[in-house]
């Protein structure tokens, strides 16, 4: 059973991935989507989702977070049309007072088959003290495919203060 312990968001994509041109996709069809940290505090609630079509064929999907307020945090993509074609590689990077934290490429995969993921990665930022987990499950709220990665830093005191997702 996969269980969230952080706030966290999600991106939904209306859209089947596919090859194409290897730009960015946000709202206009360029750019990082905009995502604000979504913190519900102690009252449980559905995960909060920014649905984004994705209207022509892309490589990569971005999502730029603002306002983080815990010392980690997750970014997912659901994926509404389809599954993305496996393996996918899904990055975080962001900043601090101290300086960057990034995950590098993060590898999840699965069979044609799978619910779940069949191999999962993982990632360290030492300098950073980050640490990085990747996922990709059916989606749980609805249909879809969710593709996701979670990062923590290893020092309580210390929080993001934006952040980049990639996959």
């Amino acid at each position: 059973m996969f269980v969230m312990l952080l706030p966290f968001l999600v991106v939904l994509l209306a859209a089947t991935p596919t090859t194409g041109v290897s730009r960015p996709i946000g709202p206009s069809g360029a750019g990082a989507v905009a995502v604000t940290f979504d913190s519900p505090g102690d009252s449980p609630r559905a995960i909060k989702e920014t649905v984004v079509p994705v209207r022509a064929s892309t490589k990569q999907l971005d999502m730029a977070i603002t306002r983080i307020t815990y010392s980690g945090l997750a970014c997912g993509y659901t994926f509404r049309g389809g599954r993305p074609v496996s393996p996918v590689t899904i990055e975080m990077s962001g900043t601090m007072k101290s300086g960057p934290f990034r995950s590098g490429p993060v590898s999840v995969s699965w069979t044609d088959q799978a619910t779940e993921q069949t191999d999962a990665g993982s990632a360290e930022d030492k300098p950073a003290k980050w640490l990085f987990v990747g996922a990709a499950n059916t989606n749980r709220n609805g249909r879809g495919w969710v593709v996701s990665l979670t990062g923590i830093s290893t020092d309580k005191s210390v929080k993001a203060l934006t952040a980049r997702c990639t996959v």
